[in-house]
């Protein structure tokens, strides 16, 4: 059995403390992140900027790396736990395949903790969108994909650098429109015939608003 007695006792306070600590921890660098850069959470002057950087909200970052730390840290702990139980009873290899099930767990677990930290480092620094007068940058994810897919494509936006490029000379025309699977989002038509949805995490509304009024603005100029 993986607790009994004393041991589960121990567990369960272990787990309890696991559970304060990554709260506490994400609820200071939230409270840190917020006072000393603010300027993520204003609103952007689209069009007296030469230079547009828009970055994914950090509470959004900040939820989801918690759970993944949460995560990596609570089956770790459990592996480690099973891993001692074992010793004291002596059955350590007994059970080859429960052995290397945890192993691959454990190892999936630590993963999931080092992109959790990652992504809780970067709280304010993951840029979705960027453009000037010339040229639009953006995730290099498929925005219109639906089910479970549409969902992976999100969560890659949180690894990715907005490395595709687009000059605003290419681009005929932009809409926004409301799929089925998804809120707004901002479609853009490209002269070679072919259209796609832009990723974009936005606040609100109004944000979706501001981004495409601005970009309309920067195919004009450049039409």
């Amino acid at each position: 059995m993986l607790f009994t007695g004393t041991n589960y006792l121990n567990s369960s306070i272990m787990i309890i403390v696991l559970t304060i600590t990554v709260a506490v921890f994400v609820g200071v660098l939230f409270v840190i992140i917020s006072r000393n850069n603010k300027s993520n959470l204003s609103r952007y002057n689209y069009r007296n900027q030469s230079v547009v950087e828009i970055k994914i909200q950090p509470v959004r970052i900040i939820l989801f790396g918690s759970v993944l730390v949460f995560i990596g840290c609570f089956f770790s702990f459990l592996f480690v736990d099973s891993v001692t139980s074992m010793l004291e009873n002596h059955t350590f290899f007994d059970d080859i395949t429960f052995l290397i099930l945890s192993l691959i767990i454990t190892a999936t677990s630590l993963y999931g903790l080092y992109l959790g930290v990652k992504l809780l480092l970067r709280a304010n620094k993951i840029i979705q969108v960027r453009f000037d007068n010339q040229v639009l940058s953006y995730m290099p994810v498929n925005y219109d994909l639906t089910g479970k897919a549409s969902g992976w494509e999100v969560l890659r936006m949180y690894f990715e650098e907005p490395s595709k490029q687009l000059k605003f000379s290419d681009i005929r025309t932009l809409k926004l429109e409301k799929p089925k699977w998804r809120k707004h989002v901002i479609r853009i038509f490209l002269k070679n015939g072919s259209n796609f949805s832009l990723p974009f995490l936005y606040y609100d509304e109004s944000q979706l608003d501001e981004l495409y009024t601005a970009l309309v603005f920067r195919v004009g100029k450049v039409s």
